[in-house]
């Protein structure tokens, strides 16, 4: 089957369907119905109601978010809804419309209509970093009742060099979440390996707990694992080419990407400087590098990501297109202090005018979104959620 997608190009058959109803608004297909006089459309028992502007792609499962971004359509006076499933792959999405055989146009192919208005329908992927507690599975279940369209976790105890053991059912009820939830899922290192380490026994360690985290990821089919590069605890001769050559020996058996983390600016960190992150890149020489971009560290480190030329540094010197993750983090202290210290959205240095004019790039909205920010009595997570959405343009 094909389907015409949000990105408004075409879109081959999906191999991988994430099925959602979607709640749209267009009044454009009503008007050419109407015009061909088939204006009555089969709804499979389903009611066609009106809608306002504010109704405009609202998910029924609460968990898909979409904005129109067509001038032409915003000022057209929508009134009308319909229901269409939507398939999600790669973050491009594409739709069928649900009992359309009475629409005029090639059966469940997107009415042409749709690309003379220039509708796109981008879809927001973000969410928190979720417990795995009790069980892995009810990560999802916890991101869900946050209404997050992504999610990150540790695959394993973080505080432990061991890989703690899944159960088959385990195993099995993380898999069936991940296809039925349409939650996309990142991984994240734990904390105690350091792949910069100049101790052979630490940096050994660190190689062996990298190696048990990705196997765990393909068992479960995580496609993204975030790392941290690592400390030289003040041995600094040859810390880019150890974290190289500590990823390259095992990067092969990924069948997902490894995301290479920018630090703060922290003494003797290794990627504080995105310079860094690009030459282990360059270094490993693989497609399964990619990188995760924390707003906290980039921030803390000297990068003023409210300003759009140092935003268009950042995507010149990593490339937009291996950007995969966005930590989304305020930060406690000011702008090349060399911290650490995540502060919630809204609340810190960065500001709701800095991350504004930080989405203002366009580029960052198109990217998983992960906010690790602290619980705080100031704002709830639901709040805050929504006030990050508001803040990328949603």
């Amino acid at each position: 089957m094909e389907n015409s997608g949000g990105t408004g190009v075409e879109s081959g058959p999906y191999t991988k369907k994430t099925k959602y109803k979607l709640i749209t608004a267009l009044e454009a297909v009503w008007k050419e119905a109407e015009r061909t006089k088939k204006s009555h459309i089969k709804k499979d028992e389903e009611q066609i109601d009106y809608a306002s502007l504010a109704d405009i792609a609202r998910c029924t499962m609460s968990i898909v978010e979409a904005a129109v971004l067509s001038k032409k359509l915003k000022r057209s006076g929508i009134s009308r809804k319909y229901e269409a499933n939507v398939y999600i792959e790669d973050g491009k999405v594409a739709w069928q419309l649900t009992g359309n055989s009475e629409l005029p146009g090639p059966g469940p192919v997107l009415h042409p209509i749709f690309k003379a208005l220039n509708l796109l329908f981008i879809m927001l992927r973000i969410g928190y970093h979720v417990s795995i507690a009790k069980s892995i599975d009810l990560s999802f279940d916890r991101a869900k009742e946050l209404t997050c369209t992504a999610m990150q976790l540790f695959v394993t105890n973080p505080r432990s060099w061991k890989m703690s053991m899944l159960s088959k059912e385990e195993k099995e009820l993380f898999v069936e979440k991940e296809k039925s939830y349409g939650i996309d899922v990142v991984a994240h290192m734990p904390y105690l390996p350091n792949l910069a380490s100049p101790k052979e026994n630490v940096y050994k360690a660190s190689i062996e707990a990298l190696k048990l985290n990705i196997a765990r990821c393909n068992e479960l089919g995580i496609k993204y694992l975030v790392t941290h590069l690592g400390s030289t605890l003040g041995v600094n001769g040859h810390a880019i080419e150890r974290v190289a050559n500590a990823i390259a020996s095992c990067i092969d058996s990924y069948d997902g990407m490894l995301l290479l983390e920018n630090e703060s600016g922290q003494l003797n960190s290794v990627g504080s400087r995105l310079e860094e992150l690009r030459a282990i890149s360059d270094l490993v020489s693989s497609k399964k590098i990619g990188y995760c971009l924390d707003t906290c560290h980039v921030f803390e480190s000297g990068y003023d990501i409210a300003n759009k030329e140092v935003v268009a540094e950042i995507a010149n010197i990593l490339g937009k297109e291996k950007i995969k993750v966005i930590h989304l983090n305020d930060a406690k202290y000011p702008l090349g202090s060399g911290k650490d210290r995540h502060a919630n959205i809204g609340f810190g240095y960065i500001g709701k005018e800095g991350f504004k004019s930080f989405f203002s790039n366009e580029w960052p909205r198109e990217k998983i979104i992960i906010l690790e920010t602290p619980y705080s009595d100031k704002i709830s997570p639901d709040e805050e959620l929504s006030l990050a959405r508001k803040l990328a343009g949603f």
